[in-house]
């Protein structure tokens, strides 16, 4: 069945994977806004913009991408030779990662530290950032006179602070893309709602598909030996949280390397 028929619901089991996500939807919270020039999104691109700054300036996680993708690569040179591997694609894949890692190892260590600390605006709104509703006209008025400037400034400058990390947003379409995709979902079953089973050595993601027009949502937890998915619906207008008593079928991915 096609996977645009459900709603997917993801639980990464290591903490590696936990940030690889956030950030994952952080660029793509930030790729939607910025192929919108109005004010509004044009704002929020910069709200996101500084949460990936705030993260790349807290964590150097360059070690952590290229450990990541040089793991990926060595699995995917332990399949040459197999009778069932299109090598013309595998030696494009494996490029692909070459050029990746080349791509992290190039990210500058204290971007993000610099660009927060040099940046005017981007520093004045940051400061403003944990205010609710901060980073209006009257308090960052630097920002509201960028937001009034012609889009092909704005694209510019956006260009240009994104630049540094072009090679971490790669890293992760790849490392996130390739582990999603070298598994493919199977049916499964929860009986009164629920499923307990063994968790395989090296899953680092856990996929939920459920259909569209299901009301129910997985509860996922997982720990070395086992994993546990409960199936819940809500209720009312305060859309209370209960356990469904039904059997749900619905397809299941245990992503690993």
């Amino acid at each position: 069945m096609p996977e645009l028929a459900f709603v997917c619901y993801e639980q990464p089991l290591s903490e590696r994977y936990r940030s690889f996500l956030r950030l994952e939807n952080l660029f793509a919270q930030l790729e939607y806004h910025i192929q919108h020039p109005q004010p509004w999104s044009r704002r929020a691109a910069l709200m996101s913009l500084l949460d990936l700054l705030n993260v790349f300036s807290q964590y150097d996680l360059r070690g952590e991408f290229t450990k990541e993708l040089q793991t990926h690569r060595g699995g995917l040179e332990r399949l040459r030779g197999h009778e069932s591997i299109d090598e013309a694609r595998l030696e494009g894949l494996l490029a692909e990662f070459d050029d990746t890692i080349e791509s992290v190892r190039r990210v500058p260590s204290r971007f993000a530290h610099n660009l927060l600390r040099n940046n005017e605006m981007l520093a004045a709104l940051n400061n403003r950032a944990a205010i609710q509703g901060g980073g209006f006209g009257f308090d960052v008025p630097s920002a509201q006179y960028w937001l009034s400037r012609p889009d092909e400034v704005q694209q510019h400058d956006i260009n240009l602070w994104l630049a540094p990390i072009d090679g971490i947003d790669a890293a992760i379409k790849l490392l996130l893309g390739t582990l999603r995709d070298g598994t493919e979902p199977q049916p499964a079953h929860a009986a009164g709602g629920t499923l307990v089973q063994k968790t395989e050595p090296g899953t680092q993601l856990i996929r939920v598909l459920i259909p569209a027009d299901l009301p129910v949502y997985p509860e996922i937890s997982s720990g070395k030996h086992r994993s546990v998915i409960r199936f819940l619906e809500q209720t009312g207008n305060d859309l209370q949280t209960e356990p469904t008593p039904q059997d749900i079928d619905f397809m299941l991915a245990c992503c690993r390397l």
